[in-house]
């Protein structure tokens, strides 16, 4: 997980995201270790797009969020 985490966030170094790249991976990390649902507080379209490519580096969240937004389709159709 360590490794990953390096990716990511090396990913984003530099740039105006390194801090929300490492709040979200910190969350991301939590999420996974605790299999508990976090939460975000609301991303600008540039923290939505660094959210994304975190969450695609977590298989075990991609799956999670499918699960979630799959059940909200279901019950509103």
């Amino acid at each position: 997980m360590g490794e990953q985490r390096e990716k990511l966030l090396r990913y984003y170094r530099g740039t105006e995201g390194a801090e929300e790249a490492e709040r979200l991976v910190d969350l991301a990390e939590q999420a996974e270790k605790s299999q508990k649902f976090r939460l975000t507080d609301f991303l600008d379209p540039f923290g939505q797009e660094i959210a994304e490519t975190i969450a695609a580096n977590y298989p075990s969240l991609v799956e999670r969020q499918r699960d979630v937004y799959g059940r909200g389709k279901e019950s509103l159709g």
